[in-house]
Protein backbone atom coordinates (compact mmCIF):
# COMPACT_ATOMS: atom_id res chain seq x y z
CA UNK A 1 0.00 0.00 0.00
CA UNK A 2 1.26 3.81 -1.33
CA UNK A 3 0.99 6.22 1.13
CA UNK A 4 -0.06 9.58 -0.44
CA UNK A 5 0.46 12.63 1.47
CA UNK A 6 0.66 15.34 -1.36
CA UNK A 7 2.49 18.82 0.42
CA UNK A 8 1.40 22.08 -1.89
CA UNK A 9 4.54 24.04 -2.33
CA UNK A 10 5.90 27.18 -4.28
CA UNK A 11 7.61 27.28 -7.63
CA UNK A 12 11.17 27.13 -7.07
CA UNK A 13 13.49 27.38 -10.16
CA UNK A 14 15.01 23.98 -9.91
CA UNK A 15 11.72 22.75 -11.12
CA UNK A 16 12.13 24.72 -14.60
CA UNK A 17 14.03 21.47 -15.60
CA UNK A 18 11.87 18.83 -14.48
CA UNK A 19 8.56 20.50 -15.85
CA UNK A 20 9.93 22.03 -18.77
CA UNK A 21 10.08 18.98 -21.12
CA UNK A 22 6.49 17.88 -20.11
CA UNK A 23 5.11 20.95 -20.68
CA UNK A 24 6.14 21.51 -24.19
CA UNK A 25 5.33 25.06 -25.31
CA UNK A 26 3.13 25.59 -22.43
CA UNK A 27 6.02 25.92 -19.45
CA UNK A 28 6.11 29.56 -19.53
CA UNK A 29 1.86 29.29 -19.20
CA UNK A 30 1.35 26.82 -16.55
CA UNK A 31 4.71 28.01 -14.66
CA UNK A 32 2.74 31.38 -14.00
CA UNK A 33 -0.73 29.36 -13.22
CA UNK A 34 1.04 27.88 -10.37
CA UNK A 35 2.62 31.00 -9.44
CA UNK A 36 -0.41 32.87 -9.47
CA UNK A 37 -2.49 30.47 -7.77
CA UNK A 38 -4.54 29.46 -10.37
CA UNK A 39 -3.22 26.00 -10.97
CA UNK A 40 -1.89 23.89 -7.26
CA UNK A 41 2.18 22.63 -7.01
CA UNK A 42 1.98 19.41 -5.29
CA UNK A 43 4.62 17.49 -3.65
CA UNK A 44 4.08 14.07 -2.88
CA UNK A 45 7.04 12.22 -0.92
CA UNK A 46 8.27 9.40 -2.40
CA UNK A 47 6.13 9.33 -5.97
CA UNK A 48 7.05 13.27 -7.14
CA UNK A 49 4.98 15.95 -8.34
CA UNK A 50 1.73 17.24 -9.78
CA UNK A 51 0.31 20.15 -10.80
CA UNK A 52 -3.78 20.53 -10.67
CA UNK A 53 -5.93 23.24 -11.51
CA UNK A 54 -9.95 23.10 -10.03
CA UNK A 55 -12.16 24.64 -12.27
CA UNK A 56 -15.82 26.37 -10.90
CA UNK A 57 -19.07 26.87 -12.61
CA UNK A 58 -20.02 30.10 -13.48
CA UNK A 59 -22.25 29.85 -9.98
CA UNK A 60 -18.33 29.30 -8.19
CA UNK A 61 -19.20 25.49 -7.79
CA UNK A 62 -16.76 22.65 -8.34
CA UNK A 63 -17.03 21.66 -12.31
CA UNK A 64 -13.63 20.05 -13.16
CA UNK A 65 -10.57 19.14 -11.17
CA UNK A 66 -8.01 19.38 -13.54
CA UNK A 67 -4.77 17.02 -13.57
CA UNK A 68 -2.50 19.31 -15.31
CA UNK A 69 0.69 17.25 -15.23
CA UNK A 70 2.53 14.77 -13.03
CA UNK A 71 6.26 13.43 -12.99
CA UNK A 72 7.64 10.39 -11.04
CA UNK A 73 6.28 7.02 -9.72
CA UNK A 74 3.16 5.18 -8.94
CA UNK A 75 0.76 7.61 -11.08
CA UNK A 76 -2.35 5.19 -10.34
CA UNK A 77 -2.21 5.66 -6.73
CA UNK A 78 -1.62 9.44 -6.78
CA UNK A 79 -4.47 10.28 -9.40
CA UNK A 80 -6.70 8.03 -7.26
CA UNK A 81 -5.94 9.91 -4.18
CA UNK A 82 -6.93 13.22 -5.90
CA UNK A 83 -9.55 11.68 -7.63
CA UNK A 84 -11.29 10.86 -4.16
CA UNK A 85 -10.28 14.32 -2.92
CA UNK A 86 -12.18 15.90 -5.97
CA UNK A 87 -15.27 13.69 -5.24
CA UNK A 88 -15.27 14.76 -2.03
CA UNK A 89 -15.04 18.38 -2.87
CA UNK A 90 -18.20 18.36 -4.98
CA UNK A 91 -16.61 18.33 -8.56
CA UNK A 92 -18.81 16.65 -11.27
CA UNK A 93 -15.48 15.59 -13.63
CA UNK A 94 -11.89 14.65 -13.07
CA UNK A 95 -9.70 15.71 -16.36
CA UNK A 96 -6.34 14.58 -17.16
CA UNK A 97 -4.39 16.15 -19.97
CA UNK A 98 -1.49 13.95 -21.32
CA UNK A 99 0.82 13.42 -24.58
CA UNK A 100 1.74 10.23 -23.75
CA UNK A 101 0.31 7.66 -26.35
CA UNK A 102 0.23 5.23 -23.75
CA UNK A 103 -2.10 7.14 -20.98
CA UNK A 104 -5.33 6.10 -22.20
CA UNK A 105 -4.55 2.78 -21.93
CA UNK A 106 -3.16 3.36 -18.16
CA UNK A 107 -6.08 5.68 -17.50
CA UNK A 108 -9.26 3.32 -19.15
CA UNK A 109 -8.20 0.82 -16.89
CA UNK A 110 -9.62 2.87 -13.18
CA UNK A 111 -12.49 4.28 -15.52
CA UNK A 112 -11.44 6.98 -17.54
CA UNK A 113 -12.62 7.63 -20.88
CA UNK A 114 -11.43 9.55 -24.13
CA UNK A 115 -12.86 12.99 -24.16
CA UNK A 116 -11.13 14.32 -27.71
CA UNK A 117 -8.14 13.80 -29.79
CA UNK A 118 -6.34 16.83 -30.33
CA UNK A 119 -4.19 17.48 -33.84
CA UNK A 120 -1.76 20.64 -34.46
CA UNK A 121 0.42 21.97 -37.28
CA UNK A 122 3.25 23.92 -36.94
CA UNK A 123 2.49 26.91 -39.15
CA UNK A 124 5.49 29.06 -38.20
CA UNK A 125 8.45 28.89 -41.12
CA UNK A 126 11.82 28.32 -39.53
Amino acid sequence: MVCIKPQKIKWSDSLDDIFRPLLFDDFDLIKNQVKTDICELWQIEGCGFTITRAELDHAGKPADFVFVVGVGQNALHVINHFRAGAKKQGFRAFRIHSRRVGMGRYLKKIGFKPLETVYSLELKKK
